[in-house]
């Protein structure tokens, strides 16, 4: 069984089985993941953590996250839900449950088991947002949305302390805010000094708030963010390598190319080359 809505919009769910025992290679999405496992075993890789999860599980990766899922015990049956970046902060805004899907400080667990009832709840939720994306009546996205946010608050009454914020105070709210601005203004010159005085801050004390909430020093978390937009650009449009340097706020290409090739250990032709048509 395999129901699976068009992966270039900016909410997507989709239910899927998987017949044989199978690896994936280490892969990113340019956005957020949430898979809910509902048969089969799998191993998870994400970043430097390991995690062997079964039924009722829940799992989060970020739009940052390299990672991989193999099949150890089939069929795996699960249910995926994909959000852009924007379009988290648009649903959630200065919400402690955007946290579960932005942060990533040292104690995070992507996997979550849950106990029968959550689970069934969230089960019923997630068939009821398959049948949305599948219909789209009217209001089929405001209804995704409202759905998201009920499975999350759901998620969070099992279980707060999966959430790494679990209330907005002055450091969480700066550094969301400070997130969403590099979503919006990752083309233009970003520094941590201009948004350290944005909030009336020093720079010092942002990088400190920033790395505790985050689990990225602000240098890193600009790259990392600037380098998924290249690579989901680099996948699927034919934008020259220049141009997507330059909507990446890297305005000089050779220094665009040498930061690409560090992180991913391709320059970004010969990573097109390698992913285009996965």
């Amino acid at each position: 069984m395999n129901m699976e809505s068009n992966p270039t919009r900016e909410i997507d769910v989709y239910y899927r089985e998987s017949p044989n025992l199978a690896a994936a290679d280490t892969h990113f999405h340019n956005v957020h993941e949430i898979i809910f496992i509902v048969d089969g075993s799998v191993r998870i890789h994400a970043g430097s953590k390991t995690y062997n999860a079964s039924g009722n599980t829940i799992v989060f990766f970020s739009n940052l996250e390299k990672h991989s899922v193999t099949v150890t015990r089939a069929p795996y049956k699960r249910y995926v839900v994909s959000l852009s970046q924007n379009y988290t902060h648009q649903m959630l805004k200065d919400s402690p449950l955007l946290s579960i899907l932005l942060q990533r400080p040292e104690s995070f667990s992507h996997a979550i088991a849950l106990d029968d009832e959550t689970a069934a709840g969230i089960r019923q939720v997630l068939d009821t947002m398959v049948a949305e994306a599948s219909q789209q009546k009217a209001f089929w996205t405001l209804r995704l949305s409202l759905l998201i946010t009920d499975m999350l608050i759901r998620l969070y009454r099992f279980s707060h302390s999966a959430f790494p914020v679990n209330a907005m105070d002055d450091a969480a709210r700066i550094v969301t805010e400070t997130q969403k601005y590099i979503t919006d203004h990752a083309h233009e010159d970003i520094s941590l000094e201009q948004l350290a005085a944005r909030h009336f801050i020093s720079k010092y004390h942002l990088s400190r708030i920033f790395s505790r909430i985050t689990g990225y020093t602000f240098r890193n978390y600009l790259i990392l963010h600037r380098l998924s937009i290249a690579k989901d650009l680099l996948i699927h449009t034919g934008k020259s390598v220049s141009e997507i340097g330059q909507l990446c706020g890297y305005g000089n290409v050779n220094h665009f190319i040498r930061i690409f090739k560090a992180h991913e250990g391709l320059s970004p032709h010969r990573y097109r080359k390698a992913h285009r048509g996965q």
